[in-house]
């Protein structure tokens, strides 16, 4: 990251890398988006799709950026493609500062960042066009950094006057972190959006319940002893719902019921 992505991404919440995607890889994600996507308002991204969207897993324009915000403990938890037909319909973002219980935090210490999910958004087309409307990420700038609850009406995007749009040029990538509060600018006019959006966490999370859970069956080994087998070995159906939760549930942070 450099000094300048740095000192931004800490006082706005995000970052803009221009032509994070060069024309080629741009003019081929487009070419198979009608394919790929079959239409969809929202479409996960399978990386079986071809080497233009598996370039998205570890971009280097990118990638650096988020490795630093993760101090290279980072994973890719989920990708998906949206539409101008995908977003927040009654005009309010969502997120705020301090979410840590749901995995969404942002601070500084020991000179480094500690963050939980980062959003990357990378447009294939122009995102502010006057002649047919405009769309697209906007966010309250250091609204990550806020102290105090977010009053309920600044969710609001339409006039409010601390909401800030920003424009993307295709192939532009918008770094984000996701305890910002951000949202997505619904064209009123005829703006197409074709935006894949990344998600990465700490190496150590999961945002989303992962497809397929598997029930933990031993708890984790003390390192530098020696063990047997039945060592730590955990009998699901011995448990009751509440130790089931707490011991055989896998990781992960949206959606988890809570004790």
């Amino acid at each position: 990251m450099t000094e300048e992505q740095r000192y931004l991404i800490d006082i706005n919440g995000y970052i803009v890398v221009p032509q994070a995607l060069d024309e080629r890889v741009v003019a081929t994600l487009l070419d198979e988006w009608q394919q790929k996507t079959r239409g969809k308002n929202l479409t996960d991204v399978s990386f079986n799709w071809g080497e233009a969207w598996r370039s998205l897993i570890d971009n280097p324009a990118v990638l650096d950026v988020v490795i630093e915000c993760f101090s290279g403990q980072v994973r890719l938890d989920h990708a998906f493609c949206v539409t101008e037909r995908f977003g927040n319909k009654d005009w309010r973002m969502h997120h705020q500062a301090g979410m840590f219980d749901k995995g969404l935090y942002y601070g500084i210490q020991h000179g480094k960042i500690h963050v939980g999910l980062i959003g990357v958004i990378y447009s294939l087309v122009e995102t502010h066009l006057p002649d047919k409307g405009v769309g697209g990420f906007c966010c309250i700038p250091g609204s990550h950094k806020a102290s105090f609850e977010i009053p309920e009406h600044f969710f609001m995007i339409k006039n409010n006057p601390h909401v800030q749009r920003v424009p993307q040029k295709p192939g532009d990538a918008i770094i984000f972190i996701e305890a910002l509060t951000h949202g997505t600018y619904l064209s009123e006019g005829r703006f197409p959006r074709r935006s894949i959006m990344i998600k990465y966490m700490p190496g150590y999370a999961t945002f989303r319940q992962p497809y397929n859970t598997l029930a933990v069956t031993r708890t984790s080994p003390t390192p530098g002893y020696p063990h047997d087998d039945g060592d730590g070995a955990v009998d699901e159906s011995l448990l009751n719902e509440k130790q089931r939760r707490l011991v055989t549930e896998p990781a992960y942070a949206r959606g988890k019921t809570y004790l």
